[in-house]
């Protein structure tokens, strides 16, 4: 019956019971026909379209492969395209951006520069991967600045519980194993690493208590007199390159992200990067919902404290849960207010909520790239969005707001009452306290919001990041299901 089948349709049942070539190749042991259609061009051609949307216009930039070559390239690299976060920079993360351009697989780093009342994402090469074909057998090699010219890089998957931190600021929290920590649970990740270069290790100076952590005046000057500052074992830590410092200007923030990279990856280390996960594919309907396109914000916290790392990337989603899933949350925080490290209550609010015994939207912002106090990949605030008797008190919600980049005040257009997070340095002490998610007057070719908290008048003012609108690798579902 297979042998009398068409090549594109034998392929497509093929496809359901594994797409993977590997797989697919082993399925000409069944027949002669079946083994020669599996070695007909229009066969992998066909697979190409339905797994990868292998079109011409994605493709014309290729190196020229064989279909099935072109199959087995697109199999490894195309499910590598999206946005991650560099681990290794725990708390603050570094955003990254890996896509296909130009027949290679071409991975950035993303990093912002505050200008007046404007954010300018700046890109900073990274890696890329090009792919060739000889004798049936697909090559991929790694470039890369940081590369010696003796040296090979490789690009391995690895568990969650497998990544790990780097910086001197990483010892203010519990364990530099992020997977220990519960912070940052990714569904993907890979490990990137350079060849031994170990007699090429760079000298560090000895730990100094007020200067080594690099902050303007001093880390002893941020925390509170209760706190001390930890202790730095230098063999585990990255150098000066990689600490808060200063910002500066756009030149000098590429050429330190560059120094960064190359020291990251010029010894014997490695470099972790997490997938973000995908928002919730959808806007909720309901009129009283913020109109805010799930998805990727940064915003500036104003201040130079933080130094290079004074922005902060935010994934934006909205969660609804139901009357019967309000209380579980209120029982067992896991949906929208779990903590890591032991048992946190949720706000004592979604008791009121709880008593509407209807469902309720939120929307939930979680820090990927963040600070200090509150992390990568902790959730910094959630918003009560709908239905409106939910929304009890929005109208007394503040009328204006103070902008930290800009330090003008700006207007309210509407707001939603929520719950933010504060904690002490390492995410210690973490609690909810009450604030306002407010969306501020409409811009042209913007939309703008942030939290302020009950007791406060300025807030951080959160911005789209541009790159999502050429770039949208955070949606995944046209990838198939096991790979997104």
């Amino acid at each position: 019956m297979l042998q009398h089948l068409a090549a594109d349709l034998l392929v497509e049942i093929l496809s359901y019971i594994t797409h993977e070539s590997q797989g697919l190749t082993s399925f000409g042991a069944l027949c002669q026909k079946v083994n020669g259609t599996l070695n007909e061009e229009s066969a992998w051609q066909h697979l190409c379209q339905k797994y990868w949307h292998s079109s011409d216009a994605r493709l014309k930039d290729w190196p020229v492969l064989s279909a099935k070559g072109l199959y087995r390239a697109l199999e490894q690299w195309m499910p590598m395209e999206g946005f991650y976060v560099l681990t290794n920079a725990f708390p603050w993360g570094l955003l990254a951006l890996l896509s296909i351009e130009q027949g290679q697989l071409c991975a950035r780093m993303v990093r912002f520069l505050p200008q007046g009342e404007s954010i300018t994402e700046i890109q900073v090469p990274f890696f890329q991967v090009s792919v060739s074909e000889e004798r049936g057998n697909i090559r991929s090699v790694i470039q890369a600045p940081w590369l010696q010219f003796d040296s090979m890089a490789t690009i391995a998957p690895i568990e969650s519980s497998q990544l790990v931190a780097s910086t001197q600021e990483s010892h203010f929290f519990s364990s530099q194993n992020i997977g220990e920590l519960g912070l940052f649970q990714a569904r993907r990740a890979f490990r990137l690493e350079a060849g031994d270069n170990s007699e090429k290790m760079v000298d560090k100076k000895p730990a100094t208590a007020a200067g080594v952590l690099g902050y303007p005046y001093g880390l002893q000057d941020y925390l509170d007199e209760s706190e001390e500052i930890p202790e730095v074992d230098e063999s585990s830590t990255l150098s000066k390159s990689w600490a808060p410092g200063r910002l500066g200007l756009e030149g000098e923030l590429k050429q330190r992200t560059d120094a960064m990279l190359r020291e990251l990856l010029s010894r014997p280390r490695f470099c972790d990067l997490a997938l973000i996960r995908s928002p919730d594919e959808f806007m909720p309907a309901d009129p009283t919902v913020p109109r805010l396109r799930p998805g990727l914000y940064a915003g500036d916290y104003g201040h130079g404290m933080y130094g290079q790392y004074r922005v902060e990337v935010l994934l934006l989603d909205y969660v609804s849960l139901t009357a019967e899933e309000v209380r579980a949350e209120i029982q067992d925080p896991q949906r929208l207010f779990k903590r890591p490290g032991g048992h946190y209550p949720a706000p004592g609010q979604l008791r009121a909520l709880a008593e509407l015994n209807q469902s309720i939207t939120f929307m939930r912002v979680v820090k990927q790239c963040g600070d200090l106090h509150v992390p990568m990949g902790a959730t910094t605030f959630v918003a009560i969005c709908a239905p409106e008797n939910a929304l009890d008190g929005a109208q007394n919600g503040p009328s204006r707001v103070q902008n930290r980049q800009t330090s003008s005040w700006e207007s309210v257009a509407r707001s939603w009452r929520g719950f933010g997070t504060l904690a002490m340095p390492g995410f210690g002490r973490p609690s909810w306290d009450t604030g306002w998610l407010v969306q501020f007057a409409h811009r042209a070719g913007e939309d703008r919001f942030g939290f302020v908290w009950d007791r406060a008048q300025d807030a951080v003012v959160l911005k789209w990041i541009g790159l999502q609108d050429t770039c949208p690798f955070l949606q995944r579902s046209w990838l198939p299901e096991d790979v997104r």
